[in-house]
C-alpha cells in the first residue's frame, strides 16, 4: 500500500529542531565553531599578520601543518576512545579544556612554543569535539532523521566558523589577538554548559577489548578501507578531486595572504569582506548544487566546479585588487560547494556501510593534507618570486587544467558503466546488458557476465511484466539513500551508466539462506516490479527475479 507524500525537506528541519536533544546539540556545536572561528583569527593576528616576515604565506603553511597534520595522523583512532569514554564527558570537558587554553593566548603570545603548542591543542581538540558529535548524534533523532540533522548541524555549524572568523577579524583589530583569545574561551565555555545539557551516554554496551590490541585492529581496517576505496573507480575520482580542489584552495589562501599582507601591508581586519564573500559564495553554492547535480548528474558537476573557479581566479589575477580578490572568493566559495558535496554524497552513495566509516578517514586525512601541500608549494615558489599576480594566473591555469582533466576522467567513467557497457542511452541498455550488439551497432558485444548471447532482451514494444532493463541473475549497483539507514532504502538502480529511479520501495526483509545474511526489496522500476537481493558479505546486489505486476485496489 503507497503512502501519503513524503515531507518536504523544510518539514524534515523542522522536525528535527523540534526535539529539545537536537537544539541543545545543535547549540554546543555552533557555540564550539564560533569560538574555534574568533580563536583562528585570533591566533593568526599573533602568529601572521603582527610579525609576517618577509613571506607570509611561509609561516602560514607552518601554521596549517601545525594545526592540520598531527590529527590527521591520529584521527582514525579517536573513535577507539570516543568507545570507552563517555560521551557527554567529553562533549563537556573537551570545549572547557579548550576555554582554560585559548584563556592562556595572552600568556602564550610571547613564547613561540608555548604559543603553538597552544593553538595545536585548541584547534585539534575541535575534531575530537566534533568526531564524539558525530557519535552522539544518532542517540538524540530517529534513524530516518540522520540525514537531515547531519544537514542542519553541518551547516549550522559553517555558518557559525564563519561568522566567527569575521568577528575574530574585527575584534583582533580592536582589542589585539591574545585579547580576542579571552572571548574565543568565553565561546569555548558556553559550548561546555550547553554540552552538559545534551543527555547522551557512552553509547558503547559491551566491554571494549585491550586497548593495544583495538588500536591495531584500525590500523588493519584502515588498510581494508584503502583497499576498499581503491576498488571503486568512482571514489577513486572524486577523492581524487577533492584533493586537488584543497590543494589549489590551499595555494590560493597562500597567495591571498602573501598579497594582503606583504603588498598592501593589511591588518587583520582586512580579511573581513574576504571571508564575508567566501562565505556568501558556499551558501549560494550549497542551495544550487542539488538543481546542478540533477541536471548534469553528481559526477558532472565536479569538473564545472574546477571551471568556476577557474574562470573567476583568472579575473582577479589579471587586476588583482582587494575587491577583485573578494569578488573571486565568492566564486572559489560556489565552486568549493560544487565539489565538496557531490564528493561527500558520492563516497556515500559507492561505499558499503561497514567501509563508510574508513572511507571517510581517508578522505579527511587526503581533505587536510593537500590543504598543507597547497600552501607548501604557493610558499616556496613566492620565496623565490615575491609577487602574488603569477601565482595567481598559475593556479587559474591549475584549475582550467583540472577541468578539462576531470572532464575527461568522467567522460570515460560514464562510457565503462558498472559492467563495461559503452552505450548509455535506453536503447543501448536494452542490448548491451543482454552481451548483445543493438540493432546496426558494429563491434564487440557487450561486457560479459550480463548474458548469454541467445538471451532474450525485452527490445522496444515488448510485452511482459519486466522493462527490459533488468533481468534475473544480473549483476547490478544499487543507489541508495545516505545516513543511518542506508542499505535499506535503495532510490536507483545503474543499468548502462544511467540511474533508473526506484519508483517505490513495496517490501524489506532480511533472510538467511546457507549461513549467509542477505537484504531483500520488492521494488518498483521502469514500468516492472524487481526482487533485489544484497548478500551482506560482498555487498553486491543481485535482481534475483521480475515480478508479476499486481494491480492495486
Amino acid at each position: 500500500m503507497a503512502g501519503g507524500p513524503a515531507p518536504t525537506t523544510r518539514q524534515r528541519v523542522r522536525e528535527v529542531l523540534a526535539g529539545q536533544g537536537f537544539r541543545r546539540f545543535f547549540a554546543a556545536r555552533s557555540a564550539s565553531q564560533l569560538g574555534d572561528g574568533i580563536f583562528q583569527l585570533a591566533a593568526a593576528d599573533i602568529l601572521i599578520f603582527k610579525e609576517p616576515g618577509s613571506n607570509p604565506a611561509l609561516r602560514l603553511a607552518a601554521v596549517t601543518a601545525i594545526t592540520l597534520i598531527p590529527f590527521s595522523a591520529i584521527g582514525p583512532f579517536v573513535g577507539v576512545f570516543i568507545d570507552r569514554w563517555d560521551r557527554r564527558r567529553i562533549l563537556t570537558l573537551t570545549p572547557a579544556l579548550r576555554a582554560l587554553l585559548a584563556a592562556l593566548l595572552p600568556a602564550a603570545a610571547s613564547s613561540t612554543a608555548l604559543l603553538g603548542l597552544v593553538v595545536l591543542v585548541v584547534l585539534s581538540a575541535n575534531r575530537f569535539f566534533l568526531a564524539t558529535m558525530g557519535a552522539a548524534l544518532p542517540q538524540l533523532v530517529p534513524e530516518d532523521d540522520l540525514l537531515v540533522a547531519n544537514s542542519v548541524a553541518s551547516a549550522g555549524g559553517s555558518v557559525a566558523n564563519v561568522v566567527g572568523l569575521a568577528a575574530g577579524s574585527a575584534l583582533s583589530k580592536l582589542v589585539g589577538g591574545p585579547r580576542t583569545g579571552l572571548i574565543a574561551a568565553a565561546a569555548f565555555l558556553g559550548s561546555a554548559l550547553l554540552a552538559r545539557l545534551v543527555r547522551v551516554h557512552r553509547g558503547f554496551e559491551a566491554e571494549p577489548g585491550p586497548l593495544g590490541e583495538e588500536l591495531r585492529e584500525v590500523l588493519r581496517e584502515m588498510v581494508d578501507g584503502i583497499r576498499q576505496v581503491r576498488g571503486s573507480r568512482r571514489v577513486v575520482y572524486a577523492l581524487s578531486s577533492v584533493a586537488t580542489v584543497q590543494v589549489l584552495v590551499g595555494a590560493m589562501t597562500g597567495s591571498v595572504v602573501f598579497y594582503f599582507v606583504a603588498q598592501l601591508g593589511l591588518s587583520v581586519d582586512s580579511a573581513v569582506a574576504l571571508l564575508g564573500s567566501l562565505a556568501v559564495g558556499i551558501g549560494v553554492g550549497v542551495a544550487l548544487v542539488p538543481f546542478a547535480a540533477r541536471a548534469a548528474g553528481e559526477d558532472r558537476v565536479i569538473p564545472l566546479a574546477f571551471g568556476i573557479a577557474g574562470v573567476a581566479v583568472a579575473a582577479a589575477g589579471a587586476h588583482l585588487s582587494r575587491g577583485t580578490v573578494a569578488a573571486g572568493a565568492f566564486f572559489v566559495g560556489v565552486s568549493y560547494a560544487f565539489a565538496k558535496i557531490p564528493v561527500d554524497t558520492i563516497v556515500q552513495e559507492e561505499m558499503p556501510d561497514a567501509f563508510r566509516g574508513r572511507a571517510f578517514a581517508v578522505y579527511d586525512m587526503l581533505f587536510n593534507l593537500a590543504r598543507v601541500g597547497g600552501v607548501a608549494v604557493v610558499a616556496v615558489a613566492l620565496g623565490r618570486a615575491p609577487r602574488a599576480a603569477p601565482i595567481v594566473a598559475g593556479i587559474a591555469v591549475a584549475y582550467l587544467g583540472a577541468m578539462g582533466l576531470f572532464l575527461s576522467w568522467e567522460r570515460r567513467l560514464q562510457l565503462a558503466g558498472p559492467g563495461g557497457a559503452v552505450d548509455v542511452s535506453s536503447e543501448g541498455m536494452r542490448w548491451h546488458l543482454r552481451g548483445r550488439r543493438a540493432p546496426g551497432e558494429r563491434g564487440a558485444p557487450g561486457a560479459p557476465g550480463h548474458g548469454a548471447p541467445g538471451a532474450s532482451a525485452a527490445g522496444p514494444g515488448a510485452s511482459g511484466s519486466g522493462s527490459g532493463l533488468l533481468e534475473p541473475g544480473e549483476m547490478v549497483i544499487v543507489r541508495s539513500y545516505a545516513g543511518a539507514r542506508a542499505d535499506e532504502e535503495p532510490r536507483a538502480v545503474v543499468v548502462g551508466g544511467s540511474e533508473i529511479p526506484v519508483e517505490e520501495v513495496e517490501w524489506r526483509a532480511v533472510e538467511e539462506r546457507g549461513g549467509e545474511r542477505r537484504r531483500i526489496f520488492v521494488v518498483r522500476i521502469a514500468g516492472a516490479r524487481a526482487r533485489l537481493a544484497m548478500a551482506e558479505s560482498t555487498g553486491r546486489w543481485e535482481v534475483e527475479r521480475i515480478l508479476p505486476i499486481r494491480n492495486r485496489e
